[in-house]
């Protein structure tokens, strides 16, 4: 995509969350994110929450045929090379515009039921969906950093760092899906982690 190409027709997403500095892409991952059209992107999404202030509780996204292209093993990336990495792909900056605009509303907005649990945010967030009225949900300005931040270590707190991390997963997918996406498709096992697809006009 060009720098101010659409949104991909099918978004593939592998999603990680880490009290760590770095993450780690395995092959198997990256082959469920290769582009099988031309109009389709794979990507790794990220968040970390290791004390950075400056990107903990945000979301890195990078494209994973760009960042990882041909690598045999299971390969790492720590969050400033990361970072870095995505500044320069101009080609995802649709889709991190939508998610960086959003985010922070979107967390408080399902902020309830991600406390209550997976079970009942993904009832929740398909529901919403469904009608086309996740945006309903979002109101006001955007939370205080520190608000945002507090939110995220609530969930940890109740529900543990591996739990947590299928929460963001469900509530990036959902996000992700209201940049006018039709179809969200979540694995709860295997590859690629999210599938959205039947994009709008």
């Amino acid at each position: 995509m060009a720098r101010n190409a659409p949104l991909p027709a099918v978004l593939r997403a592998e999603v990680k969350f880490t009290t760590g500095e770095t993450i780690s892409v395995a092959p198997r991952e990256r082959n469920a994110l290769k582009p099988r059209k031309a109009d389709e992107v794979g990507v790794v999404a990220a968040m970390f929450w290791c004390g950075d202030r400056d990107r903990d509780g945000r979301w890195l996204m990078v494209d994973a045929n760009q960042t990882f292209p041909s690598q045999r093993g299971t390969t790492s990336i720590g969050i400033r090379v990361m970072a870095r990495v995505a500044k320069r792909q101009a080609s995802l900056a649709p889709l991190r515009n939508h998610v960086d605009a959003h985010w922070q509303r979107f967390l408080r907005a399902f902020m309830p039921q991600a406390l209550e649990g997976h079970v009942v945010l993904k009832a929740a967030l398909a529901d919403a969906h469904s009608g086309n009225g996740l945006a309903e949900h979002l109101s006001g300005d955007d939370p205080l950093e520190l608000e945002h931040r507090e939110r995220i270590a609530a969930i940890l707190e109740k529900h543990g760092a591996s739990v947590s991390g299928h929460i963001f997963q469900d509530l990036l997918a959902y996000l992700l899906g209201m940049a006018g996406y039709r179809n969200v498709q979540i694995n709860p096992v295997g590859v690629p982690d999210i599938e959205v697809s039947g994009l709008t006009a």
